[in-house]
């Protein structure tokens, strides 16, 4: 039960980085062009 618990939290806390990169990438690309 700890084990899947802990799964589920890694790929939650993966799923926001992957999301927050994707909105960086977004803002610096928006910033280089203006």
């Amino acid at each position: 039960m700890i084990n899947n618990k802990y799964k589920i939290i890694v790929s939650m806390f993966t799923t926001t980085i992957i999301s927050a990169e994707r909105v960086y990438a977004e803002i610096s690309l928006k910033n280089s062009n203006t």
